[in-house]
């Protein structure tokens, strides 16, 4: 049997939440599409309760401030207490029109720049890079800098981000990252530092997830 969990539900100043990690900006685009068509916000946005740092909805968040709402329904949760929510990890994989190994000898120093220790493996025509070290968030900076790199970008077709990796994803030109775990005072500490990290760094899993509370935008608007 499942244990109760603790939470609020109220809404919330939008400028009071502090996401935790950056966006996607085709997926913002996405999510106001979506909410202007169907006219109704369904999933309420996850945040700490004492911190106000955002959990969980950081594209509804961006979408909803650009269409002009300020306020917006949030859960509110013990982040660092509630066993129930655990951060896992998404897998970043790249996909190149074309990748060479002094490419990827200039991302591994790249991020032994950032006191991350790559482990380079070559699958087929791809790269796996898996990267330990004791500070997982710099892994994440790491990622973030490699990822603006206009000379990397400039070969790049998409990024997938996948929770584990298949054969058929090994296939085409890519290169695969396997970052570290956060915790949750790493989260906690992004959000409240106004230093988020890439977007798609982390993977909540939690049953607060499955709320659905089916808002209207128009209501939303009305209350600005």
């Amino acid at each position: 049997m499942m244990k109760s969990i603790r939470i609020k539900i109220s809404y919330s100043d939008l400028d009071s939440l502090r996401p935790h990690e950056e966006s996607i900006e085709e997926r913002i685009h996405y999510v106001i599409g979506s909410l202007s068509s169907t006219g109704i916000l369904r999933k309420p946005l996850i945040a700490d309760e004492r911190t106000g740092v955002l959990i969980d909805g950081t594209h509804r968040y961006n979408a909803l401030k650009r269409m002009g709402i300020s306020t917006a329904p949030v859960i509110y949760v013990d982040y660092l207490s509630e066993n129930e929510i655990r951060v896992a990890r998404w897998i970043r994989i790249y996909i190149f029109k074309n990748i060479e190994q002094a490419m990827i000898n200039k991302i591994a120093d790249h991020f032994r720049s950032f006191s991350c220790e790559p482990l380079v493996k070559i699958l087929r025509d791809s790269y796996l890079i898996e990267l330990v070290g004791k500070q997982p968030a710099n892994a994440y900076r790491a990622i973030s800098h490699m990822e603006k790199d206009k000379n990397i970008i400039s070969n790049l077709k998409t990024i997938l981000f996948r929770t584990n990796i298949s054969p058929r994803m090994l296939e085409k030109v890519c290169l695969v990252i396997i970052p570290p775990y956060l915790n949750k005072e790493d989260v906690i500490e992004a959000g409240l530092a106004g230093k988020p990290f890439p977007p798609k760094s982390t993977r909540h899993i939690t049953v607060l997830k499955k709320i659905k509370l089916y808002t209207r935008i128009k209501h939303l608007l009305n209350r600005q």
